[in-house]
């Protein structure tokens, strides 16, 4: 089956904000939907696709750019809680232990330990600045401009990057 595509979107918050009501153009409405942003890293407004309470793809908006501002809110909303990456501000050092790297750091949520299986895939340096961490527990995190970090910070991570 051919995926759907939708140019617009009115959202609703559920009760508890664990999904949202959608409606679209047409007027066809879809209740306890979520949002699920298929280039979460590259493309953050651009492709998100609106997943039935059983799981399955209804639609992809292409574009949140024609939402009206409050169904852009709303949405913005939801994806940022669903997709927190935390952001680095600062490390204080790193380790090996056990043939993985243990990187701890201050980010915009509290103090944090990094730990890195494979330097080689769970490191992402990007084109614009940014670096990209995973963990071991499938959890990202980000410094937005590797530039902005201080000496000391850079001076850790360099024989990684």
């Amino acid at each position: 089956m051919p995926r759907r595509y939708e140019e617009n979107l009115k959202l609703t918050k559920n009760i508890n904000f664990a999904s949202l009501d959608a409606e679209t153009n047409s007027g066809e409405k879809f209740e306890n939907v979520t949002l699920k942003r298929l280039f979460p890293i590259n493309s953050i407004h651009d492709y998100i696709s609106v997943i039935s309470p059983e799981g399955k793809e209804l639609f992809i908006v292409k574009s949140m750019a024609g939402f009206e501002e409050n169904s852009l809110k709303i949405a913005e909303e939801f994806l940022e809680s669903f997709y927190m990456i935390p952001k680095i501000l600062k490390v204080y050092g790193k380790k090996d232990k056990f043939g993985r790297l243990n990187i701890d750091v201050l980010t915009d949520i509290g103090d944090r330990t990094i730990e890195i299986a494979n330097r080689q895939t769970d490191i992402k340096v990007r084109e614009d600045g940014r670096v990209l961490f995973r963990d071991i527990n499938d959890n990202r995190y980000e410094v937005e401009d590797l530039s902005r970090l201080d000496r000391r910070s850079l001076a850790i991570l360099d024989s990684d990057l």
